[in-house]
């Protein structure tokens, strides 16, 4: 976990399945003066997040003294969760602490050099290099930390049972951390000094007020976002009780901020007298020297935003057109124009100004200008001429790819938004932070991630975060695919990427297997989760079950002599690594669930056998069809149709056996089909499939057939669902009867997929290397065919309103590309 302070710090700068009683008796344990704490719920996807986020794996380098201090305490084994808590000394020192509940499966540090007892509690000492480690055990809470003044206090605490943290704010966030997440942070302002010292203050920032503030760590957009609360004190004010009873809005400010923007913050404002009251209180607090406080000149102004640009800054104010603005703002002196468009010498009220520095930042205008329903004032010509330009241009942050992506992560309405443009920032951060290198802030910052947003919804005392990045999103016009990660194997691969459910996140992750016969997981971004050796190629594919009926899904499949079953870590779920006969053929696993009620039946062809277990692994003795006549040539498939359950297996002999769950005959066919290269599926209520002449071939209930001319050659490809039938013969697709002719390649078998109440069609040229997306009328989807080697899979796999594919890309690589229909 050495890399978990660079996260830590970021969010501190940023920020200026256990039971909730589990947690809170950690926190118990925290020391005084401790500024930041930071909570591990699972150090698996921590660490393979912190390996694997290019972001935060790259941006190690900006504090290795303290990364190696956390390295130091932290064990090779070690439960979760557990807290790492950040704690002042003096003026300016730190000591960091580690404390979670041990078990028998914890490793120690290290071997002691010596113990010393301090109140009758054993302190085991470690030297390390020119330092020492501290660790110690109250009960069954271990104690780790580079400072011995840390953990002697908190023997002092623990035994007079008397809490370090005396804030009852502290414990009411804690005890509300989502334990779900990977990751929870708390920080205090009271490290905002040492804070600064790593990584700089950013321009217009938001003040997070003076007390404790708390976020959720998530990785379910690439990188991270920040889920954070915390509460508007109203008896001490600062910057956050501003925002005390403003409503939340959608900001039309953005349709004013040009591309080129450095940082930018908007507040809402939707009672301008309750602003004034409330900056009023704080001027009390602050000291300002202010003899009267009058808004009322601002009162059509729904919203005002601050800008900075370079050495330049702007404040905006959008109006709402139910009140006329004063008079008395624009004084028409010194007029010049820009593009047709008028601005003058204007400076604004002295109290509005002091208001500005107090919650964004000081602005000394020299100008200003009415454009449409905004009211604008810039320090100097330059930052006007920039606005009037990108808003008569329409070249502003509202039609911005990367904005228009970006805003899916946030919600509708905020009381305030801060956005950030990296590319713009680099020189200001690099300026007072020498650890990066340029190489570090272009690749991973600048042309990754070009939009930094936190958003805030405020509502009663409760204030709400959101901190996230946007990935750049290179190119994109209106619903054009956009290419969002890319991530390789160890080997190539021998399996199409396929989605698969993940229960904790609720979003989907992606599995593929290797040469190597490794099984990866990764999460929807790119992060490995984790990777395991299979005893072989798996055949078909995963397929996921619930075996315990409580919402936890696992990983069932075949290889050619073991039936498994993983769990969401990639272990064995006993018993299921049974080994099953490898004669030949061998079809992939088939999955029943008869009733729906996950009381599951997995059925094993090989050769001319069948086996049927259920999903406790015992064999099902109720099936009594094990032996057959001749091979299968694809795995069996359960339809139900007109109320009863219906096994259909078709034979290497051209017969299709229909059998009921006891393996009776429940149909018997007078007669064979020559069946094409297809599976058998539901379509209009009849079993159906083709056969090599190109008729497509239908089974009803009776078992009467009937065979329809469709003109397809021998080597054609079909799928089906219950009312469209997809066709691809030589370079002509057909959906629903509508033909497409593709150009001439070697094209994978197309697939339907129903996502939304859409119907999409999918086929990928192998040797064009283009993947062909169409809807289910014919047309294809806009920005398609793109890149890609083989077949596709697509679903949500997040909580945006885009949809996810994956794709090869190399023989070792993949694509996930997001798609906006």
């Amino acid at each position: 976990m050495k890399k978990l302070l660079f996260v830590a710090v970021i969010l501190l700068h940023f920020s200026c399945d256990q039971q909730k009683t589990d947690q809170k008796n950690l926190y118990d344990f925290v020391p005084q003066n401790t500024f930041a704490v930071v909570q591990v719920n699972d150090f698996n996807i921590m660490e393979n997040a912190l390996n694997n986020q290019a972001l935060l794996s790259k941006l190690e380098g900006i504090q290795p003294a303290i990364s190696s201090r956390i390295k130091a305490i932290t064990p090779e084994k070690i439960s979760s969760p557990a807290l790492y808590c950040f704690s002042s000394i003096g003026k300016s020192d730190i000591a960091i602490s580690l404390i979670y509940r041990k078990n028998e499966n914890d490793s120690l540090i290290k071997k002691p050099t010596h113990t010393v007892t301090y109140n009758g509690i054993t302190i085991e000492k470690k030297r390390i290099g020119s330092a020492f480690l501290f660790q110690s055990q109250f009960q069954d809470i271990h104690y780790v930390t580079d400072t011995q003044l840390i953990l002697e206090n908190s023997i002092r605490n623990h035994q007079k049972e008397t809490q370090g943290q005396q804030d009852p704010t502290f414990f009411k966030l804690a005890e509300n951390n989502d334990a779900d997440a990977p990751m929870n942070l708390m920080f205090h302002k009271l490290g905002g000094e040492f804070i600064q010292s790593i990584f700089p203050e950013t321009p217009l920032f938001p003040k997070m007020g003076k007390s404790w503030t708390a976020y959720d760590f998530n990785t379910k957009k690439d990188p991270f976002t920040l889920d954070g609360v915390t509460f508007i004190n109203d008896s001490l004010p600062d910057e956050l009780s501003l925002i005390h009873a403003q409503e939340s809005k959608s900001f039309n400010l953005l349709d004013l901020v040009p591309q080129s923007f450095q940082s930018f913050l908007a507040l809402s404002i939707s009672n301008m007298e309750v602003l004034e009251n409330n900056f009023k209180n704080y001027s009390r607090q602050q000291n300002i020297p202010l003899n009267t406080i009058d808004f009322s000149l601002f009162n059509s102004v729904d919203e005002i935003g601050w800008m900075t640009q370079e050495t330049s800054k702007a404040v905006f104010f959008h109006l709402n057109n139910n009140n006329p603005l004063s008079k008395e703002l624009i004084q028409r002196v010194n007029e010049k124009k820009y593009r047709d468009v008028s601005y003058y010498s204007g400076v604004l009220p002295k109290e509005m100004r002091h208001f500005l520095e107090a919650f964004g930042t000081s602005v000394n205008p020299q100008w200003m200008m009415l454009i449409n329903d905004f009211l604008v004032y810039g320090e100097d010509e330059k930052i006007m001429q920039l606005i009037i330009s990108s808003f008569k241009d329409k070249n502003n942050l509202a039609t911005d790819t990367n904005y228009s992506m970006l805003k899916e992560s946030l919600a509708d309405n905020a009381t305030f938004l801060w956005m950030g443009h990296s590319s713009n920032l680099k020189e200001h951060w690099q300026g007072l932070n020498k650890n990066f290198s340029d190489e570090q802030w272009d690749l991973i910052i600048a042309d990754q991630y070009p939009l930094l947003a936190l958003q805030a919804v405020a509502e009663n005392n409760v204030v709400q975060f959101r901190f996230t990045l946007q990935q750049k999103n290179p190119n994109q016009t209106s619903n054009t695919p956009l290419n969002q990660y890319n991530f390789t194997l160890d080997a190539a691969l021998i399996s199409s990427p396929q989605w698969l459910k993940n229960h904790r996140s609720k979003t989907m992750d992606i599995a593929v297997q290797d040469a190597n016969n490794t099984l990866y997981l990764f999460s929807n971004t790119g992060t490995l989760f984790w990777k395991k050796k299979l005893p072989g190629k798996i055949i078909g594919p995963i397929k996921q079950v619930d075996l315990y009926k409580n919402g936890r899904v696992q990983m069932a499949f075949r290889t050619a002599n073991r039936f498994m079953i993983l769990d969401r870590n990639g272990k064995t779920v006993p018993p299921f690594d049974i080994k099953v006969s490898d004669e030949l053929p061998i079809q992939p696993l088939a999955v029943f669930d008869y009733d729906h009620s996950r009381d599951y039946r997995f059925l094993l062809a090989n050769g001319k056998s069948l086996s049927m277990y259920n999903r406790r692994g015992k064999r099902v003795s109720g099936f009594k069809l094990n032996k057959l006549q001749y091979p299968l040539t694809r795995p069996p498939k359960h339809f139900r149709l007109a109320s009863k359950d219906f096994i259909l297996m078709q034979q290497s002999d051209g017969n299709i056996r229909i059998i009921s769950r006891t393996g009776k005959d429940r149909i018997r066919l007078n007669e064979k089909i020559n069946f094409s290269d297809n599976a058998v599926f539901s379509y209009l209520n009849k079993f159906s499939t083709t056969d090599t002449y190109g008729n497509l071939v239908q089974i009803d209930t009776k078992g009467n057939i009937t065979r329809t001319p469709k003109t397809l050659d021998e080597n054609h490809y079909i799928d089906m669902t219950s009312k469209t039938l997809v066709t691809l013969s030589d370079n002509v697709l057909t959906i629903k009867g509508i033909p497409i002719n593709l150009p001439f390649g070697n094209y994978t078998r197309p697939k339907i997929f129903y996502i939304n109440n859409t119907i999409l069609v999918s086929t990928t040229d192998t040797d064009a290397k283009k993947v062909f997306l169409f809807y289910s009328n014919g047309t294809a989807v806009n920005g398609f065919p793109v890149y890609g080697q083989g077949p596709i899979d697509i679903t949500n796999a997040d909580d945006d309103a885009a949809l996810e594919m994956v794709v090869q890309s190399e023989e070792n690589g993949l694509i996930v590309y997001q798609i906006l229909l």
